[in-house]
């Protein structure tokens, strides 16, 4: 398909107006060592960077769905309070060497308590008995990649990135959302949680 990065832009706007209405600024080129688009969104002194695989843009452009940018767009806006967070019960996970918080649902309350050792506990606690070092790979890997671009990984870019097999989030733990969990990330909202389990947004 023949379209240019200004076309792609321009099509991203055009199916998601909050960007334009929130006063988002968006860029957006393509990255030939990547062989993805990189898209920036910027408001204030925030900015976020993220990548559209190929595929993704050739079924943005034909207005198929933009689903993966759209649910970042969304997360991006949820960053400067547009949402209030429910209230929660709290609870103590006793680790290793410290005890943290977890939600009622096991989500790490303090992002920043995560480590090794409060990941073996919280899988525990999931069943796992024992995380092996591939699977401590894909959650420091999925860690990073939020840090840097404040979301979950393309899953598929997790195995290929790690030289494991192309299913290794799903085979190393049962699903993407556990994997989330268990890397400490902030609970996902219905948007996240159905592109993860099944690739769709909520109805």
């Amino acid at each position: 398909m023949g379209y240019t990065p200004v076309g792609l832009k321009e099509k991203i706007m055009e199916m998601y107006p909050e960007i334009i209405q929130h006063g988002i600024v968006m860029g957006l080129d393509f990255n030939e060592e990547l062989g993805s688009y990189v898209v920036t969104l910027r408001k204030g002194a925030r900015m976020l960077t993220t990548h559209i695989e190929k595929k993704d843009a050739d079924e943005c452009m034909d207005g198929i769905k933009c689903l993966y940018i759209g649910v970042q767009i969304g997360q991006f806006m949820e960053n400067f309070g547009q949402k209030t967070t429910p209230k929660v019960d709290i609870s103590v996970l006793e680790c290793a060497d410290k005890p943290v918080s977890v939600d009622n649902e096991g989500y790490l309350v303090n992002y920043h308590d995560w480590n090794e050792k409060v990941a073996a506990a919280m899988a525990a606690k999931e069943g796992i008995t024992k995380l092996t070092k591939e699977q401590l790979d894909i959650l420091k890997f999925i860690r990073n990649h939020y840090e840097q671009f404040n979301y979950f990984p393309v899953v598929k870019a997790v195995c290929r990135d790690l030289h494991q097999g192309k299913n290794c989030v799903s085979e190393q733990f049962i699903s993407p959302m556990l994997a989330w969990k268990l890397a400490g990330l902030p609970k996902p909202d219905a948007v996240v949680v159905n592109l993860l389990e099944h690739n769709e947004p909520p109805t």
